[in-house]
C-alpha cells in the first residue's frame, strides 16, 4: 500500500486497507459502499436508516456506520469489530 499512495500523493485516490499483495483498493476519495447505499436509497425511496447492513472489511466501515443497523461480522478484523454499530454472534464462515 505504501507504493500505491507513493503513486497517488495528489490526494486523487484513496488507498484502502487490504492485504498485500492478495488486496488492495484504490478509491476515488469521495467513493466508499456507504455512498453507494445511500445513493441506492435516494433511487429506491427509502431511508438510509432502515437499512440493514453487514461487513467484516475495512471497505464495509462506513457502511456499518451510515446504516440504520450495521453490523460487523464476529470474525470481522478487529478495527471494523471495535467501530461498528454492532457485532454478530456468528462469523460469515457459516453458511
Amino acid at each position: 500500500t505504501a507504493a500505491g499512495k507513493e503513486c497517488f500523493a495528489d490526494g486523487s485516490v484513496t488507498v484502502v486497507r487490504g492485504s498485500p499483495p492478495f488486496f488492495v483498493e484504490f478509491l476515488h476519495p469521495s467513493v466508499c459502499k456507504g455512498v453507494g447505499v445511500k445513493r441506492m436509497c435516494q433511487v429506491l425511496a427509502q431511508k438510509l436508516e432502515g437499512v440493514v447492513s453487514f461487513g467484516d472489511g475495512d471497505n464495509d466501515l462506513e457502511m456499518l456506520q451510515m446504516t440504520g443497523k450495521g453490523f460487523a461480522m464476529r470474525n470481522a478484523r478487529s478495527e471494523v469489530r471495535t467501530q461498528a454499530p454492532n457485532v454478530t454472534e456468528h462469523t460469515n464462515d457459516k453458511d
